[in-house]
């Protein structure tokens, strides 16, 4: 499972919100979740794909703003037409979509700029509809575009003393079970994705055998996040993910963030 659009409020589930429709098939939704994850923790890849039009993202972030560029291709010999591009926003992520034109000429590509700022702690990704028009074909496409909390974090370098203090000052915290892709197993591969993929620090000295990091919520004062990740079982690929934040949607999303990769298989 994976998550699609969400807000505020809630996240939601990627089998309700991403979709294809049209006379002929297209991506399916386990390759649609597959490709959101992977563009989660990383900056730019494929979105989507398939035999009508591929569709590339590449992204820059910096504090509470993010500069997320689309790449729609087209596929074939004739021109799309109709073109529709739309992104939900919502009061915790605002932002603005670029004004494509209606037209990507055959075996051309079109770039649409989208503009996005963090204003709060959120859960899911936006919902994201593409639509258009290829000879007699009809198409709409429901994707998320991958702006999760997680890009507006900032590393929080703390020592295990301090660390600890936090940890204790938050409170109780559920453990959550993961059932692992194999990769993540890898210590120094876990390592990289909490550093570079989810944008924390992680912790030093810390002598309890779990992988802890830590990290902050750009422009938003006094929001951080904590978790300590534990490889329970390597036979299984069994985690241990305890997630503490000052915040219950930061919590709730870094929780789906973290169940969503780790289970993730890239295709």
């Amino acid at each position: 499972p994976a998550w699609g659009g969400g807000g505020g409020g809630g996240s939601r589930m990627v089998g309700a919100g991403m979709r294809v429709t049209g006379s002929t098939p297209g991506a399916t939704p386990d390759q649609m979740a597959a490709w959101l994850a992977r563009l989660a923790v990383n900056k730019e890849g494929v979105l989507y794909e398939d035999s009508f039009t591929q569709i590339g993202v590449k992204t820059d972030y910096s504090g509470t703003q993010g500069k997320v560029n689309l790449f729609l291709g087209n596929k074939k010999p004739e021109a799309i037409t109709d073109l529709k591009v739309a992104v939900e926003f919502n009061s915790s992520v605002t932002g603005m979509c670029g004004n494509p034109g209606s037209v990507i000429e055959p075996r051309q590509q079109m770039q649409i700029a989208v503009s996005v700022e963090c204003r709060a702690p959120f859960r899911g990704a936006l919902p994201l509809t593409i639509a258009f028009a290829i000879g007699f074909e009809q198409r709409e496409v429901r994707l998320s575009l991958p702006v999760v909390v997680s890009k507006f974090l900032r590393p929080l370098p703390l020592l295990d003393a301090a660390f600890s203090s936090k940890w204790e000052g938050m409170g109780s915290a559920e453990e959550i079970q993961v059932h692992s892709n194999e990769k993540w197993c890898n210590e120094q591969t876990l390592k990289a994705l909490m550093l570079n993929g989810l944008h924390l620090a992680l912790v030093d000295n810390r002598g309890n055998g779990a992988l802890a990091a830590a990290g902050t919520l750009a422009g938003v004062a006094g929001e951080c996040v904590l978790l300590e990740c534990v490889l329970t079982s390597a036979a299984s690929n069994l985690f241990s993910l305890t997630v503490k934040a000052s915040h219950p949607d930061l919590k709730a999303a870094m929780e789906d963030l973290l169940s969503v990769v780790l289970q993730s298989t890239r295709k």
